[in-house]
């Protein structure tokens, strides 16, 4: 009958611990366990026939106060089982989840541009991984780290460009490509460095599986004479296609993130079209062959992208203008001001109308 017992405590908390947001989901559980011991030692008490009160109060209580003290011991031996068996737990993620993590100040203060990427494709993927069912947590930690690599060459990567300054112009095709490619190994060394754990390494070498780096390849085909050639193989990531569903969705949320910045006038209509038509790249390309994603979970990865991001670029009111001050000579420098600004606003407008088409095209759009 005691084997009941420790069976009913056993299923009870890997049912309800499926999923750990805080420590105290793990205390939470132990209570759950302890609960459900106690339960378990009544009715083992009202089978035998026992008719003491006092020894029934007893055993019920030592059955629920050991399942607090489980989860206590859990806590207290997690870090010891993961240091021995290298394995990374959620409480591990959860650590590695919080912004304040040396690796990812590192890459705050190295490549700001990538690290406000990273953090919008965290949102991004976390919701989609809600939608299919797959690890959220774990997907967003991923997203946090699979640009690491970036910070050891920033101004090579667009998002970390100041100034309209593009060191890729003083270089070829394929040199600008081995730097692109080089952000993956960057970031596998920067990882294992800091320890983050086999599926945060996963994710940094799958997030790009062995796509091509479009804007480069087409740079350098452009540059051809009739009688060169170049291969296709030399300007595709030398990575490993994604293995799971959480390193999937970072592929796809990174490529989407990215191109969504690069639209002058991001509508619904317009994000929506952009999603699905990268979800259809990496899909027709086979980088998704691997990671056992099914289309309807394409398609619900669809709808949550969708979503975010229409929420992310959604339609600011405009305010009013703050009220001129008294004096026509002060009226009149503010609509100076405001036509300086309006014609500023308008090149910059201009400028990206003719920067776009290169942007999408470095993403493979």
């Amino acid at each position: 009958l005691y084997s009941i017992f420790a069976v009913v405590g056993g299923l009870v908390a890997a049912t309800v611990i499926r999923t750990i947001n805080a420590r105290g989901d793990v205390l939470r559980a132990g209570t759950w366990v302890g609960l459900a011991q106690a339960a378990v030692v009544l009715g083992i008490h009202l089978f035998e026939g026992n008719d003491s009160i006092g020894v029934l109060a007893m055993l019920c209580a030592i059955g629920f106060v050991s399942g607090v003290l489980s989860s206590l011991a859990a806590l207290s031996l997690t870090p010891l089982v993961e240091v021995t068996f290298r394995y990374t737990t959620e409480l591990k993620l959860l650590e590695l989840a919080n912004l304040n993590h040396p690796a990812l100040k590192e890459l705050l203060v190295e490549a700001p541009g990538s690290y406000h990427h990273s953090i919008m494709v965290g949102a991004l993927v976390e919701a989609a991984a809600d939608e299919i069912g797959a690890n959220s947590l774990l997907t967003r930690v991923m997203a946090y780290y699979h640009d690491l690599g970036k910070g050891c060459n920033a101004p090579y990567f667009i998002e970390n460009q100041r100034g309209g300054k593009n060191p890729h112009d003083k270089l070829k095709p394929s040199m600008s490509a081995m730097i692109i490619k080089r952000h993956v190994t960057d970031g596998l060394e920067i990882a294992k460095r800091h320890k983050l754990g086999e599926p945060i390494l996963d994710g940094i070498s799958q997030h790009h599986g062995t796509t091509l780096i479009h804007y480069f390849y087409h740079k350098a085909r452009e540059a051809l004479t009739q009688d060169e050639s170049i291969s296709e193989h030399e300007y595709r990531y030398p990575g490993v296609k994604p293995q799971s569903r959480e390193a999937a969705l970072v592929m796809i949320g990174d490529s989407i993130e990215a191109a969504a910045r690069t639209l002058p006038d991001p509508t619904p209509a317009r994000l929506k079209g952009l999603v699905n038509k990268i979800i259809n790249v990496k899909f027709t390309d086979g980088q998704l062959d691997e990671s056992d994603l099914t289309l309807r979970d394409l398609h619900l990865i669809a709808k949550a992208f969708i979503r975010v991001l229409t929420s992310i670029y959604h339609k600011r009111i405009e305010y009013p203008d703050f009220p001129a001050e008294a004096g026509t000579k002060k009226r009149e420098k503010d609509a100076d001001r405001d036509s300086e600004s309006t014609q500023a606003a308008e090149a910059n407008h201009a400028e990206a109308e003719e920067d776009r088409p290169d942007n999408l095209r470095r993403l493979g759009l």
